[in-house]
This record gives structure tokens, C-alpha cells and sequence, in this order.
């Protein structure tokens, strides 16, 4: 009893040692830094989303896209009545004006009922969205910074870039990272001054 006694003892002393927050000691601790800088490998570049990101910054761009995805959902819903339950939504490409928006269509289809698919199944329909620069009546496009007015379009089925259906309208909205990518031929309407008074 009294070895047991002994050996308990010795082995508190020696994870009390272990415990102590100075230097080395002949306990293990995983990593510690010893009051110096963390020693990590450095990360990788954050991709450039056309602005100096901040909370602020970012919830501001995204607001001012809302109103256009909502608009445009609430129109395909209107397309689509109450004979769809499934939708598989088509990012075209992975930058950060497309990925915005389809971060906010999800919002509003979720919103408006509607199940997302991961997948182009055979009970889905599938939605395209296309953003595309507007041509103006006049030649001249007036905006010069980020926010622009742009033709946005669900589309619904394209068969090899052709649409059996779409809806879409005239919106200003941030074009941070936007270029015109995908696969889905729509002819964009041309924008005239009288067309904002009928929006």
C-alpha cells in the first residue's frame, strides 16, 4: 500500500510539472509557443470580390442585389404556378457577382416554397440564370462605377442554350467580379428612357 502511496504521489508531482506555463518541462504539452508568435504556414490568397471586404461592405452589396432576385423569383413563380415543386438552380460560373446571386435565389425559391435539387433530376426543373449588360437606345452607357443596369433573367429548360421559357427585367445592381459567362442564348431587350417609368 505504501509503494502504491509512493508511486501516486510521484506521478501527481510529475503532471503537476507538466502543467507549469514556463518554460520546458519533461511533460508534453502539444504545441506551445512560449510567449512568441504562432508559427503557421500562410494561407492562401482570398479571392478578389471586387471590394475591400468588410461586414458592412458585403451585407450593403448584398441588399442592393436582393430586390432583383426577389423580383425575379416572384415572376418565375408566376411562370411556374403551382405545377412545380422541384428546382435545380445552374450557377454558370463561380465568381463573386454570380455567386451572390445564387446565394439570394436560394434565399427566395426556399422562401417561396419550392425544394432546391443538388442535381438536374427528372422531377426538377431545371433554372438558368443569365445576367447580361444592357444595350441602351442611345449607344452610351451612363454608369461608370460598380453599379450598373443590367438585364437579368431566370430561364427555364435550355435545351443546348435554348429556352423554353424565361422571365426577366432591367435592374441596377452591383457588378462586382461580373463577366459574362454560361452557355444560355437570350436577346437582350433594348433599354430605353421611357422603359424605367414602366418598371
Amino acid at each position: 500500500m505504501r509503494s502504491f502511496f509512493s508511486v501516486s504521489i510521484c506521478l501527481s508531482v510529475l503532471i503537476l510539472a507538466g502543467c507549469h506555463t514556463g518554460a520546458p518541462g519533461p511533460m508534453a504539452r502539444g504545441y506551445s509557443s512560449y510567449d512568441k508568435e504562432f508559427k503557421s504556414a500562410p494561407g492562401q490568397d482570398v479571392h478578389n470580390i471586387g471590394y475591400n471586404y468588410s461586414a458592412e461592405q458585403n451585407n450593403a452589396v448584398i441588399e442592393d442585389m436582393r430586390y432583383a432576385a426577389r423580383d425575379l423569383v416572384e415572376k418565375i413563380d408566376g411562370k411556374l404556378s403551382f405545377s412545380v415543386d422541384e428546382l435545380y438552380l445552374k450557377n454558370s460560373s463561380h465568381t463573386a457577382f454570380y455567386n451572390s446571386f445564387d446565394h439570394l435565389l436560394r434565399e427566395e425559391m426556399t422562401r417561396q416554397g419550392y425544394l432546391l435539387t443538388h442535381s438536374d433530376t427528372q422531377d426538377s426543373v431545371r433554372i438558368d440564370f443569365v445576367a447580361k449588360k444592357f444595350v441602351p437606345c442611345d449607344g452610351d452607357e451612363a454608369h461608370d462605377g460598380a453599379y450598373k443596369r443590367m438585364y437579368l433573367a431566370l430561364v427555364i429548360n435550355a435545351v443546348d442554350g435554348i429556352p423554353s421559357d424565361l422571365v426577366g427585367g432591367f435592374y441596377e445592381v452591383p457588378t462586382y467580379g461580373y463577366v459574362d459567362k454560361g452557355d444560355v442564348k437570350i436577346d437582350v431587350p433594348l433599354f430605353c428612357a421611357s422603359d424605367v417609368a414602366e418598371e
